[in-house]
């Protein structure tokens, strides 16, 4: 054999090799890319299942929130219809009625949203730390007057 024929028979299985583990590597790496790929979608789906359950569990709550405060604003306003059928309203028989109710204010209003009885007004204290007031400007809200 002459010397080009042993070379090409020397580097034809090398060249050979070569392709195999060109084309193996990507393939490889293509395979990998596509799972990884199927693998950031499945989680992405996951968190937005979460969220989706975790929005729901949250609208629950607030609508059973929103059912209790509706219950109790109906059964504080029963509460001031009675007192007020049996003595009539007074601002000393509110501050006695927000006092048992634990209300920072009642307000009662009459025909046309004018306000009938201003009712006692007590500052809220918020473990100590925090005092939330309505007054902010100096004047209680809804005083029934036009201010234009």
């Amino acid at each position: 054999m002459t010397l080009p024929n042993r070379r090409i028979f020397f580097l034809l299985p090398l060249a050979l090799i070569a392709v195999v583990l060109v084309i193996s590597s990507m393939n490889d790496s293509r395979t990998r890319i596509a799972a990884a790929e199927r693998m950031m979608v499945s989680q992405g789906r996951a968190i937005v299942d979460i969220i989706a359950e975790s929005s729901l569990h949250g609208i629950g709550a607030y609508n059973k929130w929103e059912k209790e405060v509706s219950r109790r604003l109906i059964n504080n306003a029963q509460w001031v219809a009675f007192y007020d059928s049996l003595h009539g309203l007074t601002q000393e028989g509110l501050a006695i009625l927000a006092e048992e109710m634990g209300l920072n204010r009642i307000l009662v209003f009459g025909a046309g949203a004018i306000q009938f009885c201003p009712g006692p007004f007590r500052p809220y204290q918020f473990s100590g730390l925090v005092r939330v007031t309505l007054e902010p400007l100096g004047f209680p809200p809804l005083r029934g007057r036009r201010y234009i």
